[in-house]
Parts: C-alpha cells; sequence; structure tokens
C-alpha cells in the first residue's frame, strides 16, 4: 500500500492551525498596512505601536466600567427615589 495516503475518520474534520504570535503580529500589521495604506509601517515599530494600541484598550475598558458602574449607580438611586 502507498504510504503517501492518509485516512480520515471523519473528512468533515479538520485540525485547527495553532497560530504563532509572531504570525498573529505580522497579521495584524499587514491589515493595519490595508487599513491605513498611505502609513508606511516597519518592524522596527510593531513594539512600540503594540504598546500603544495595549495602553489605548486598557484606558478604554477602564473608562467603559467606571461609566457602566456609573450609570449603574445612577439608576439605583433614581430607582429608589421614585419607590
Amino acid at each position: 500500500m502507498n504510504d503517501n495516503y492518509q485516512l480520515l475518520a471523519n473528512p468533515y474534520h479538520l485540525k485547527k492551525k495553532k497560530i504563532e504570535d509572531s504570525d498573529l503580529d505580522s497579521r495584524l500589521f499587514l491589515l493595519l498596512s490595508k487599513k491605513f495604506p498611505e502609513n508606511k509601517i516597519n518592524k522596527n515599530d510593531y513594539p512600540t505601536i503594540l504598546k500603544k494600541i495595549e495602553f489605548i484598550l486598557v484606558e478604554n475598558t477602564i473608562h467603559n466600567t467606571v461609566q457602566d458602574t456609573i450609570d449603574s449607580i445612577i439608576n439605583y438611586v433614581l430607582d429608589e427615589q421614585l419607590l
């Protein structure tokens, strides 16, 4: 029998490809290059750009959490006053 063939129990089941971090970074910057073609992104700038993106995400998460908490407290106080 030819060893070049491999039988699958389920031909529709495919193994997920494991994406490495460096490959993930490359994909991200490829998408950014397509989104903003007027800007040139160097590989040397990747760490700086990633840190700034992370900072923005953390700041937005904190802001949204604080805003949701404040809104919840205000709604609770208003509901208590109506009763």
